[in-house]
């Protein structure tokens, strides 16, 4: 049996936020099971509470828990999900 993490949604990167518990969680910590209906599709949910419909992204920020909410695109194109305030300032270069 593989036990391999599907791919993640791009949109969900390394870290997420239960929204029903509260629970902050690293990718390897969601439970993950295939779809009973879709091909290749993929169920995500929170270990503590089950829930599958609460998981939110969070921050790409190094230390940031907030829900991302706002894409920024690099020059390469790959496009990162940051909460409001690190969306303004994603490398904390700007004066506080």
């Amino acid at each position: 049996m593989n036990h391999r993490l599907p791919s993640f949604p791009t949109a969900m990167h390394n870290k997420v936020i239960c929204t029903k518990c509260k629970k902050r969680l690293w990718k390897e910590e969601i439970l993950f099971a295939p779809h009973p209906f879709k091909d290749n599709h993929y169920l995500y949910a929170c270990p503590h509470c089950k829930d599958d419909k609460s998981l939110l992204t969070a921050c790409a920020s190094h230390h940031c828990w907030n829900p991302a909410l706002f894409p920024l695109t690099d020059e390469k194109g790959k496009s990162t999900l940051y909460c409001e305030q690190h969306a303004k300032d994603p490398h904390g270069i700007l004066p506080s």
